[in-house]
Formats: structure tokens, C-alpha cells, sequence
């Protein structure tokens, strides 16, 4: 029987006591008008009490009641509560202003068929209403964090509005056509699954004539298997031959026949032969975060088949809104589909969701305690904990037709310690729960592993914790028992489990246990990252199986997510299935193989371009190569490492290799007469070795290839800008000195040490004669050293030779024939070299640089010049010469001139010996 409250104005009340007669006279007799509150009641109040309690308005619609500022306060509260508002035109007056949307029935044409019509409309209600239903004896009229389920019809309230909605659709199916499934979209938590089991079953379940409701179901990780129960739940005791027949054929390709036998059956057993057949279906997104692609597959085929339009299967299914999308995108569902989105109880509806259950368990309930469950709640996403707390509220205080007060609500929580009682009751039963366990350091790695994927994830695009099902015996024995406390608290809800086919599952009975229980909640934001990563990698292992076998290499992890994988698996084994595993497991194989496949590819490169570098140009740029091709050859090198180095900016030794290349590039480019290409080569190449020293202090390697950077920066720059290159110099011989002193057996070091020395007293003789001679001095004794040690070093007894001459240039003046002595010492080394090795440019030009200091010094200047002119000729006629030693042709030829008593102006642009 609905409760139905008439708002009319008090120059009404004759048509209000009329209405109210008739609907006594229809069974409705549970009305309410002014004249029914006692003299001396605070009518406010009761008022407020008999709107929020009832199922229908009825508003008597006259000009008095326009006018009537306590009517229209009526409607505005009665859209509130989400009340049936029903308009009745009694006399002439305009529409109303507010409620433009509501069904008005017109008293004035026809009273007898407006009163018919407003019957019809209430006795819809009623059926609608949970008046009517019976709350079973000792069963909570507040079941808390739970799902409210069919046999608490009786206590779901507030979501009257939205029920009604639903219904309307149905109905409209029903007789109409149309979309023959209809999604209740929500976020998780909404209170979808309460919506059809408690409020849509048990109302279409009165409506016998036109209605066969089967019993919800989820789909889990044999969603067909369960809509086939579903079908099969309601047809009787038709005999095991029949059923198992229908079960083969529904779970087969042509499920059509064995549909429409079971729908024929199903009206016959409910003597309904014009009936739709619901089919509830709960958390559908199961389909997609349980079920494999071929369940699935199985699952949405036969639902089609199903709501066929020559069957009368209707479909009513729960889902979360995030997975609407991947429920489109399925290829197998192919019927279309309506929805009707579900948002949030308003706060204002606590009232109802108290004071309904409160009345059918015949408690009363403090007003003060609505008001301080709505501050306490603040927004709607706390509804849950509003639940929590009355649930143990009436536990504790409302057995036996008790009062449900503010201060038995207070005394559950803390706010002291800054928590209210709704955040203090969801704790103290998790803490409370576990306490009785002997609770290990392991024990709670175990329990957090367990929550951590398996029974939370994490929403990306809102990131919210949802919760979701998994196997209990899936968990190790440690976090079972946990969890099994946990359910007999009712934080967690376990299902199924009747059968090996049916393994038990469990899950969080709502997402606000993750917000509110303190342990629970830090363990998620620490593992946030994890779980985003988790979700990716589900789906993308989703994916792969989905590739044909060919293909599926090119769905394997890859880069930081398979990193982040790798490392997860090996600290957190059980958060990944065996096949999740596998799939990481072949991920990784794949990216090693394609790891060690690009570094031997990087090694071959490297290895060519060093090859390019070291042997064609370093061993042969002396040995009769021209430098146009020597310089071509190091252009390749240097592009080829260029484009290496794009893909493999961390690759030190690759890095190295280009420095290197760069030297000889600019070497080359300085040998060709590009002293500006040369230059940004040579800085190039110190750039990179200065990042590497900066990335390996302690690497010698790294610090020897930055001084001969440093030195090959200062021998292009000496020409125009000797201090700079000075500089240069001294920061490469204090490198030398440092690594000399590190390990002073090094031949390398040594010999590096002698060069820098050199260099550096090339540039302070000019200004520092003395000090330059120390330096020389020193060059040539460490030199002399190494060159006895191995005489058949070639490049030690160049150095040598180099030595002997600086040491002669400087002294030149001073003592004569010490000068020639050293001179014709260094030019006894280089005959020797040029003899061993006639092809080598370089040792060639040298023995031209000795012949031409030993004639400057007097000593038989005709036959020495003469001897060089003729080998700088020959060199030349091969192309073997750099532009400044061409020039030095013109030098020899003058010097030989005068030498011979012909007069010819001398021109030279570069002096041979200079620089050597």
C-alpha cells in the first residue's frame, strides 16, 4: 500500500478531504492532508516526516495553492526526496512553474476518467514502492557495506527516482520494441547491484502477468556457463534428459531452438504466456576484467541469441561506466543496447535512506542524528560509510525496537583524534577483525600481496581504487586466513564455491575501504605506480594472445614498461599469474636477443669505423695515401659514427670512437688547407671527451683521449691565438703529469708526457727562453729513456729525434757545434726510419726538416738541400703532400739559390722546420 501525501491549499481542504475519501474507498488509505495533524503537534514537523515517508504527491492544483508559499515549499521538497509527483488540475489555474517534466491528470473534462487514470499511475507506485515487502525476522534493515539483496526489498530506499526510470524502460520494451538490453551505468560503488537486485527484481516480480524475472547472476570467469544457469534456474522439474539437452544446445552454435523451448516453458510454469523474460545481469564488466576472449566471445553470442526479437528475453545489466567502452567494441554482442546512467544518492536523501529502513524495523531515530550523518558525510561518494555505521549503530543499539540516537552514534567515533564515526567504524572493524590473528611480518606482506592486484585496481583516467574479485584459493594460506576474517566482518563478501566448476571468489564489499582504513590505504598509495603498471601490462598481455602467431613478437613488452615488469616479477612473483609471467618472461628473452642483436651490430659498426680510422688512415695516411681520399674516408667514418651515436647516446665507448674520429678528421682538414673545418672538428672532438671525463673522472683512458683533444685544439689555434693555445697546453701537460704520476710505468704516459712537454716549451721559448730549455731538457731525457728501452719503437725514436732538435733550435746561438751535434743526431734517426719504412710520408718530410736545419747551421748546405728539394719532389709528383709542405718546395729552392751564390728573392709562407 503506497503512502501518498496531498499538498493543497487551506482554501482547498473541501477537495482535499474529497480526494482523500476516494483513495480510502480504492485501498488507499494510507493518505495524508493538514486535517489529520492532532491540535498542539509541531505541524512542521510531521509534515516533513509524512513527505519524506511517502511514495506519491499528489498536488491539488488550484490558483490558491499557486499562491501558497507552503505548497510550493512542498514541491520543492518533495523533488528533493526524489517523491512520484502527481499534478491534478481541479479547477481552472495555469501549469506549474517548477516540474515542467511531470504527468498532470485533468479532474475537470471527465473527474471519472482522471480518477481511473490516477488510480492506474498509484497502483503502479505501490508496486513500485518497498511498501508491500516483508523484512525477514532477525535479517539487519541495514546490511552495511553489502550489496542490498532481494529479501531486503523491504528496506531499499531512496533510489525511488531512478528505480522508477528503469521500470518505465522495461515497460516501454515490453509493449513497444526496442532495445532489448538495458545498461545501469555507474561508477563502482553507485549502488547499481542494489538497484536491480533489491529494487528492480522484487517490484517486477509482482507484476505476474507481464514479468518473468530470473535470478541475477555475474558473469565471472565462465560468464556463458552462467547464463545458461540463469535460463535453466526457473523451467522446474522438466526431467535431467530435457535439461542437459538444453544445456548442450545452449552452449553450442545453434542455441535458437533450446531459447525459445525454455522461454515456452518458463511462461507455462508461471502462467504467463505474454510475459518478457528478464535476464539480470550483474557487474557485466566481469566479461572484460575475468573472463578470457573466448568466454567472452561464448558468453555475448548467446546473449544475442537470446534477445533476439522473436524471443521475449529482455536483458537488464550492471556495468561500470570506465568499461562501457570495451563492452562496444566487442565484436559478438551484436544486438544494440540502451542505458540509463545512475549517479550518486544526493546527500539530502539520508533521511530516507535512515528513517525508511529505520521504520520498517519499527525503530525511531533522533533528528539530530540525520543532521550529523550529513556533515559527517559531505559528499556523496561517503554514503557507504554512512551505511557502515548505521549497520553497527543498529547492532549495537537498535535491537528490539530501540532508538537510534546521536550520541550512540558519536560513541563509535573519535573525533579527538580527528575521526569521525564513520571513518572509525570501517577501521575498527578491519583492525578487529585481523587482531585475532597472530599477525607475522610476513603474514602482512601476504595480505598486502593479496589486495595488491588482485582484489584492488586502479582507474587511470580517474584515479580512483576500484575493487574487483578474485579466487580465494588462489591466495597463499597466510593471506586466506586474513582474508577470511576480513569476510566475517563483512569488509570482504565471498561468493561461490559450491562446486570445483564454481571456485569461491572474494572482494572488497565497497571502495570505501580503501580510503578509510588506514593500512589498507597506505599500502595503495605506495603501490600507485604499481598498479597503473599492472594494468598495462594486463592489457597488453590481453593483446598479444589476441595476435596470431606470427605476429606476436611484435606484441611482446618493451623499453621501461618491460624494465618496471622484470623487476616486479622478480620482487613480487605472486602478483602475476603463471601465464602473465611467461609472457613477461618471453618479453624479456625477446628484448635481450634483440639487445645483443643491436650490439653486435653497434660492435661491427664501431669496429668498421675504427678500422676506417686506424688502419687505412692512421697506418697509411704516411705511406703514399692522398689526403683528398684520406680525408673522404674520415667524412664516412665520421657520418657513419654520427648516425650511430643518435640511437646509443650512453654508449661511452661509441662516444670515444667519434672523438677519436673527429682528431684525425681535423687533422686531415688542417693536412688539406681547411683550417676553419679543421677547427670545429678538432673542438668537437674535445667537447665529447670532456663529457666523458665529466662521466668518468677516474677513467685514464678518458683523461689521456682529453689531452690529446686539448693538443689537437692547440695545434690548429697556435698559429692565430697562442695564448689560447697555450693554455690549451698547459691544462694537457697537467693532465699528462697527473696520469704519470698515477702509474708511472706506463710507456704510453710517459711518451706523453715528453710531447706535451714539448709543446709547451714550443710556445714559451719566445717569451721564457730559459724555462723553455728546462722543459725541452726534461722531453728529451724521458724520451731517451723509453727509445733505449724499445729500440724498435718507430714512434719513440720519432719523438726522439723531435727532441734532439728542439733541444738544438733553442741552443742554437750559444753553442754552435753542440746544435749541429744534436742535428745530425736526429737526422741519423730519421735516414734510419725512412730507410725502414720508404712509403711513410711522415718519416720522409722529417728527414727533409733535418736537412734543411742542418744547412741553415752551415754544414755542407748544397748537397743537404739538394737532397731534400728531391724528396719533397718526389713526394709532390704522388699527391703526398699537405698544402704547407708544398710550400716548402719554393723554400728549399731559394735556400738553395743562395747556397749556390744566385740571388732570387725568398717568399716562403712557411718555414719547414718551424712547428716540427
Amino acid at each position: 500500500m503506497a503512502r501518498i501525501f496531498i499538498s493543497h491549499s487551506k482554501h482547498d481542504k473541501e477537495e482535499a478531504v474529497r480526494l482523500k475519501t476516494w483513495l480510502a474507498d480504492r485501498a488507499f488509505g494510507n493518505s495524508f492532508i493538514d486535517t489529520d495533524i492532532p491540535p498542539g503537534e509541531d505541524w512542521e514537523k510531521i509534515i516533513y516526516r509524512w513527505l519524506e515517508g511517502a511514495q506519491a504527491v499528489l498536488l491539488v492544483l488550484t490558483e490558491e495553492w499557486h499562491e501558497s508559499k507552503w505548497c510550493f515549499a512542498e514541491l520543492i521538497l518533495a523533488r528533493a526526496l526524489g517523491k512520484d509527483i502527481i499534478p491534478l488540475f481541479v479547477a481552472p489555474t495555469r501549469p506549474l512553474e517548477v516540474g515542467k517534466d511531470l504527468q498532470y491528470i485533468d479532474l475537470q473534462p471527465n473527474r471519472q476518467a482522471g480518477l481511473e487514470r490516477l488510480e492506474q499511475r498509484l497502483s503502479e507506485i505501490a508496486r513500485q514502492s518497498a511498501d508491500g515487502f516483508e523484512l525477514a525476522k532477525g535479517l539487519s534493515p541495514f546490511p552495511g557495506l553489502a550489496a542490498f539483496e532481494e529479501d531486503r526489498a523491504a528496506v531499499f530506499f531512496g533510489r525511488e527516482p531512478d528505480l522508477h526510470r528503469m521500470i518505465e524502460r522495461l515497460r516501454v520494451r515490453h509493449t513497444l520494441g526496442g532495445a532489448r538490453l538495458i545498461l545501469l551505468l555507474g561508477a563502482s560503488g553507485s549502488g547499481k547491484s542494489s538497484l536491480l537486485r533489491a529494487g528492480l527484481i522484487p517490484r517486477l516480480k509482482r507484476d505476474h502477468r507481464n514479468w518473468i524475472a530470473l535470478p541475477a547472476f555475474r558473469p565471472g570467469r565462465s560468464p556463458r556457463a552462467q547464463l545458461v544457469e540463469c535460463l535453466l534456474a526457473g523451467v522446474g522439474d522438466v526431467g535431467f534428459d530435457r535439461i542437459a539437452q538444453w544445456r548442450g544446445a545452449l552452449e553450442g552454435d545453434a542455441p535458437a531452438a533450446a531459447l525459445a523451448e525454455v522461454a515456452r516453458t518458463l511462461r507455462l510454469r508461471h502462467t504467463a504466456p505474454d510475459a518478457s523474460i528478464l535476464l539480470p545481469i550483474d557487474q557485466m564488466e566481469e566479461l572484460l576484467t575475468l573472463a578470457d576472449e573466448a568466454e567472452r566471445t561464448a558468453f555475448l553470442t548467446l546473449l544475442s541469441h537470446a534477445l533476439d526479437e522473436a524471443l521475449p528475453f529482455l536483458a537488464a545489466a550492471t556495468l561500470r561506466s570506465d568499461y562501457l567502452a570495451g563492452l562496444q567494441s566487442a565484436p559478438a554482442l551484436t544486438v544494440d543496447f540502451d542505458s540509463q546512467p545512475l549517479d550518486p544518492i544526493p546527500l539530502d536523501r539520508i533521511a530516507a535512506l535512515v528513517r525508511g529502513p529505520a521504520r520498517v524495523a519499527r525503530l525511531r531515530v533522533e533528528d539530530g542524528l540525520i543532521d550529523a550523518l550529513t556533515r559527517d558525510a559531505g559528499r556523496p561518494d561517503a554514503l557507504p560509510l554512512v551505511a557502515v555505521a548505521l549497520s553497527e549503530l543498529y547492532a549495537r543499539f537498535g535491537g528490539g525496537g530501540g532508538v537510534l540516537t546521536l550520541a550512540g552514534y558519536e560513541s563509535l567515533g573519535e573525533r579527538g583524534a580527528g575521526l569521525s564515526p564513520l571513518d572509525a567504524v570501517v577501521r575498527d572493524r578491519a583492525e578487529a577483525a585481523l587482531s585475532a590473528l597472530p599477525l607475522k611480518t610476513e603474514d602482512d606482506h601476504a595480505l598486502r600481496d593479496a589486495f595488491v592486484p588482485w582484489l584492488v585496481r586502479l582507474q587511470e583516467d580517474s584515479g580512483l581504487f576500484v575493487r574487483q574479485a578474485a579466487a580465494l584459493n588462489s591466495f597463499p594460506a597466510p593471506a586466506r586466513a586474513q582474508l577470511e576474517r576480513l569476510v566475517e566482518a563483512r569488509l570482504l563478501v565471498r561468493r561461490g564455491g559450491g562446486s570445483p566448476d564454481d571456485p569461491a571468489m572474494v572482494e572488497a564489499t565497497h571502495e570505501a575501504l580503501f580510503r578509510v582504513w588506514p593500512r589498507l590505504a597506505g599500502w595503495l598509495n605506495e603501490e600507485r605506480d604499481f598498479l597503473i603498471g599492472k594494468r598495462r601490462i594486463e592489457q597488453a598481455f590481453q593483446d598479444w594472445r589476441r595476435l596470431p602467431e606470427d605476429r606476436k613478437d611484435g606484441g611482446l613488452l618493451t623499453g621501461a614498461i618491460l624494465d618496471s615488469a622484470c623487476d616486479w616479477l622478480t620482487t613480487h612473483p605472486t602478483r602475476f599469474g603463471q601465464e602473465e609471467g611467461e609472457f613477461i618472461g618471453r618479453s624479456d628473452a625477446m628484448a635481450r636477443a634483440e639487445a645483443a642483436r643491436k650490439q653486435r651490430y653497434l660492435t661491427a659498426a664501431t669496429r668498421t669505423a675504427n678500422g676506417l680510422v686506424f688502419n687505412l688512415v692512421q697506418k697509411f695516411r704516411h705511406s703514399g695515401m692522398p689526403s683528398s681520399i684520406t680525408r673522404e674516408i674520415l667524412q664516412h667514418a665520421r657520418d657513419l659514427l654520427d648516425q650511430l651515436a643518435t640511437d646509443h647516446q650512453d654508449d661511452l665507448s661509441l662516444q670515444r670512437t667519434r672523438s677519436v674520429t673527429l682528431n684525425e678528421l681535423a687533422q686531415s682538414l688542417a693536412d688539406f688547407g681547411d683550417p676553419q673545418g679543421a677547427m670545429k672538428a678538432a673542438k668537437d672532438s674535445l667537447a665529447i671527451m670532456r663529457r666523458l671525463v665529466e662521466k668518468e673522472p677516474g677513467d685514464t683512458g678518458f683523461q689521456r683521449d682529453l689531452s690529446v683533444s686539448l693538443d689537437k685544439v692547440a695545434d690548429i689555434q697556435r698559429r692565430n691565438d697562442p695564448d689560447g693555445a697555450r693554455a690549451l697546453y698547459e691544462e694537457s701537460l697537467g693532465i699528462r703529469r697527473r696520469l704519470v704520476e698515477k702509474e708511472p710505468g706506463d710507456t704510453e704516459f710517459q711518451r706523453d708526457l715528453s710531447i706535451s712537454l714539448n709543446k709547451v716549451a714550443d710556445i714559451q721559448q719566445h717569451y721564457n727562453p730559459s724555462g723553455a730549455r728546462d722543459l725541452y731538457q726534461e722531453s728529451l731525457g724521458i724520451v731517451r729513456r723509453l727509445a733505449e728501452k724499445k729500440p724498435d719503437n718507430t714512434g719513440l725514436q720519432r719523438d726522439l729525434s723531435i727532441s734532439l732538435d728542439r733541444i738544438a733550435d733553442i741552443q742554437e746561438s750559444d753553442d754552435p757545434d753542440g746544435t749541429r751535434a744534436l742535428y745530425e743526431e736526429s737526422l741519423e734517426i730519421r735516414r734510419r726510419l725512412a730507410e725502414r719504412e720508404p712509403d711513410n710520408t711522415e718519416f720522409q718530410t722529417d728527414v727533409v726538416v733535418s736537412l734543411h736545419r742542418i744547412a741553415q747551421a752551415g754544414v755542407q748546405p748544397e748537397p743537404h738541400l739538394s737532397e731534400a728539394l728531391a724528396i719533397l719532389t718526389r713526394l709532390n709528383a704522388r699527391g703526398l703532400l699537405s698544402s704547407d709542405q708544398r710550400g716548402w718546395i719554393s723554400i728549399l729552392e731559394n735556400a738553395l739559390r743562395e747556397a749556390r751564390g744566385q740571388s732570387d728573392p725568398p717568399d716562403s709562407p712557411t718555414d719547414p722546420s718551424e712547428g716540427r
